[in-house]
């Protein structure tokens, strides 16, 4: 249990479309470890995407529960909320979502100026993840000279910089070509070594390559809990 990070208990969620419900997630529980890369996959409007968006606290269950270190996310406060999306998770989108007319320094120091650190601090702190990654050289360049690999490079060492427990990446190689993807797969791989990487994707061939733990969602129902 000590190397459990979260554990996921009979959680259902709905929505309604013109008054019609639809059952998105029904009664779904597993558990995911400290470290590895996790694939969540589903067709389009499986729930895939809204699984991780109640792992992400963006959303709350109609029924179950969430702990995160032994810790209903449910039960906490806004406060606590804030901290807990702020320090513990990491996110990378399929658009890269980076600032394109300043330089990576500035894309990768941002979460902590965010979160009221210092210059100095900040841009030092986004200099040494970029050395430990050997990416030092696109320090500054503009975000909008960068190649879509690069640019998805960038946008996950941003998703480090505080040093979460937990990646959550909405299909990050959607947008990337064969060769980029399998490169950021490989990235994503040595980053799950030492943390939790969660992927929400549907192109299952090149994922499972890489992947942990497959977690595959139809209907609603958690029909795949298995390690690849």
């Amino acid at each position: 249990m000590d190397n459990i990070l979260f554990k996921i208990v009979n959680l259902s969620k709905s929505f309604f479309h013109e008054q019609i419900k639809i059952e998105v997630l029904k009664n779904v529980s597993f558990s995911l470890e400290k470290e590895g890369l996790v694939l969540i996959s589903g067709h389009s409007g499986s729930g895939k995407s809204t699984l991780l968006n109640l792992l992400a606290s963006f959303l709350k269950a109609d029924e179950g529960e969430i702990y995160f270190k032994n810790e209903n996310l449910f039960l906490m406060n806004e406060k606590k909320l804030r901290r807990y999306r702020n320090t513990q998770l990491g996110f990378v989108f399929q658009n890269y979502n980076l600032f394109l007319e300043h330089n990576v320094l500035f894309n990768l120091a941002l979460p902590l100026l965010i979160n009221s650190y210092g210059i100095n601090y900040s841009y030092e702190q986004a200099l040494v993840l970029l050395r430990n990654y050997k990416l030092e050289y696109l320090a500054y360049q503009k975000a909008k000279f960068l190649s879509g690999g690069e640019k998805q490079r960038v946008a996950i060492l941003r998703a480090l910089i505080n040093n979460p427990d937990v990646v959550f990446a909405d299909e990050p190689t959607g947008a990337l070509d064969e060769e980029n993807a399998y490169e950021i797969l490989h990235f994503l791989k040595d980053i799950s070594k030492k943390r939790l990487v969660v992927i929400v994707s549907h192109d299952l061939d090149l994922l499972k390559q890489f992947a942990t733990k497959h977690l595959s969602i139809n209907n609603g129902k958690l029909l795949i809990q298995n390690d690849v």
